[in-house]
């Protein structure tokens, strides 16, 4: 794949070619591209790939940004009470098959699940990327993780 590389001012060089200010230039832009590669791995680490496109190419807020989203909550009912009747293996069997219920349901309707605390997990709809419906997708969402909870319990 190739890609353009942004050039400013202090990229050009007058000839005669100064062989000591081009591999300056060179060792310099190449320092660039390593730690743009190194950041994009890291972020994508840590971020959904639609998190880390959007920190990429709008750069990164502290203040953050207003958006039109929906939000999602959910956790276990009783979940302390079932996780001190169990082995801590099997709680983690339990919180892991539970997990990847809720994100597929959450996923399937295009919501990212945002934070997972516990037996908690938030998830939202319509950012960072804005998408129509998103109240009625997190509506859906839900309700499919109604079904797959009622079909796991039994």
């Amino acid at each position: 794949m190739v890609k353009c590389v942004e050039m400013g001012a202090e990229d050009y060089l007058t000839k005669p070619i100064n062989p000591v200010l081009l591999n300056a230039r060179i060792t310099a832009s190449l320092e660039k591209k390593r730690l743009r590669d190194q950041q994009r791995e890291l972020i994508s680490k840590f971020a959904t790939k639609e998190v880390a496109e959007d920190l990429l190419t709008s750069g990164f807020s502290l203040g953050g940004k207003h958006v039109d989203a929906s939000a999602m909550f959910c956790d276990i009912r009783s979940f302390t009470t079932i996780a001190e009747s169990r082995e801590p293996t099997e709680t983690i069997e339990l919180l892991n098959d539970y997990y990847t219920l809720m994100m597929d349901a959450i996923g399937g309707e295009g919501g990212i699940v945002n934070q997972m605390v516990g037996d908690g997990l938030m998830a939202i709809f319509g950012a960072p990327l804005p998408r129509d419906g998103h109240r009625q997708r997190a509506v859906l969402a839900a309700r499919q993780m109604v079904e797959l909870v009622r079909l796991f319990n039994e």
